[in-house]
């Protein structure tokens, strides 16, 4: 029997489509990226540092520099000072040692989530982070980082040129920050594993998603987009000048519980998490 014409309007519509690749504008982006403009100053050295050097990381500088990684890790986490190590990352990082001293030493400010700010993070910021700029010899930095060491400003701008090549766990984590990833899995009674697993595609767990959506404050069809959805290449090339980063939305205000304090020195960290 042919169906009426109502038949097709009544019809619920299906899901759209997924990009062809992830492109900078989704959902989940746009968020991470409005959280680590908020949340530069507040993030440890060692993630400031990895953010700068993504996709390479700071497990692949200290094998290069001949330098252990747990000292590398030890000396951002200022354990010890390391002063030939510090000396030898500021030349990786093109920066003069008391720039990445400043990261390293200065107080940080509880991230946005732990202050209840009543705005969401950057908002109303649409124009792109300014570039990198040459660090002048007597450049003075604040007690308290706020956001202006050159070393943050490069990492937002570089996050922000990478945004669609950055893996799913990096993005999701920065917009869970301060919680980490193994934290919101332990909250959720499920082995950390089987998390990294889903966010590197590895293997589906249709269960976690929606709780993660919803953690996120995003709808299931925003985080499918940022699984599904091939990623792009790493940018390698300076942007345009005509380049402009995505408008940046409110996070959902959901203050998580303040990360547990680390025992020992932090481990070797990959390209499926900062390890925050």
């Amino acid at each position: 029997m042919p169906s009426s014409p109502s038949d097709s309007t009544d019809r619920p519509p299906g899901p759209s489509p997924l990009p062809r690749e992830r492109d900078g504008a989704s959902l989940l982006e746009r968020l991470a990226l409005a959280r680590l403009r908020q949340d530069a100053a507040a993030l440890p050295a060692s993630e400031i540092v990895q953010l700068v050097l993504w996709p390479s990381a700071v497990a692949d500088w200290a094998r290069d520099a001949d330098v252990s990684t747990a000292v590398a890790y030890n000396m951002l986490s200022r354990f010890k000072p390391y002063r030939r190590v510090r000396e030898l990352l500021a030349l990786r990082l093109d920066v003069p040692t008391f720039v990445l001293d400043h990261l390293i030493d200065a107080a940080r400010p509880l991230p946005a989530a732990l202050r209840a700010l009543p705005d969401g993070p950057a908002a109303g910021q649409t124009a792109p982070p300014p570039p990198p700029e040459p660090v002048s010899p007597t450049q003075r930095l604040p007690a308290v980082r706020d956001g202006s060491n050159p070393l943050e400003r490069r990492a937002v701008w570089h996050v922000w040129r990478q945004i669609a090549a950055l893996p799913a766990s990096l993005v999701v984590q920065l917009i869970l920050f301060p919680e980490t990833l193994a934290e919101w899995a332990r909250r959720r009674q499920v082995p950390a594993s089987m998390l990294y697993a889903m966010l590197a595609g590895t293997q589906t767990h249709p269960g976690l998603r929606e709780p993660l959506a919803r953690r996120l404050g995003v709808p299931g069809r925003a985080l499918d987009v940022l699984l599904d959805a091939p990623r792009r290449e790493p940018a390698l090339a300076q942007p345009a000048l005509a380049d402009r980063p995505p408008d940046e939305p409110t996070v959902a205000a959901s203050a998580p519980s303040p990360a547990e304090p680390a025992s020992g020195p932090p481990p070797a960290r990959d390209q499926l998490s900062l390890g925050l």
